[in-house]
């Protein structure tokens, strides 16, 4: 298991199941040099947390990338004007 800081890694937040549907809940990013990542102009609720190595722009939308990578994902719950901090390991690979 890889425990170093990975740059450029794709990170997707994506709104639990009964959500999925609401495209506007989605937020992702790209971690910086030091393997951080922030993601602002969240609404309240609750997530799972993707990082990819590689990984389609877009895809982290798609529900049968989503379905192989569920497990992986870390859950989160944001409050209403209140920040979250979740480690994320990378998905190796990805799908394009």
């Amino acid at each position: 298991m890889r425990n170093e800081a990975m740059p450029n890694v794709k990170v997707a937040l994506v709104p639990n199941f009964g959500y999925r549907n609401r495209e506007d809940l989605y937020r992702n990013t790209v971690t910086d040099a030091t393997g951080k990542f922030k993601i602002q102009g969240i609404a309240a609720g609750d997530y799972r947390v993707f990082a990819w190595e590689d990984i389609a722009d877009g895809a982290w939308q798609d529900g049968d990338v989503l379905r192989e990578a569920e497990a992986r994902g870390k859950p989160v719950h944001i409050n209403e004007g209140e920040g979250a901090t979740v480690e994320v390991a990378a998905i190796p690979g990805g799908r394009q």
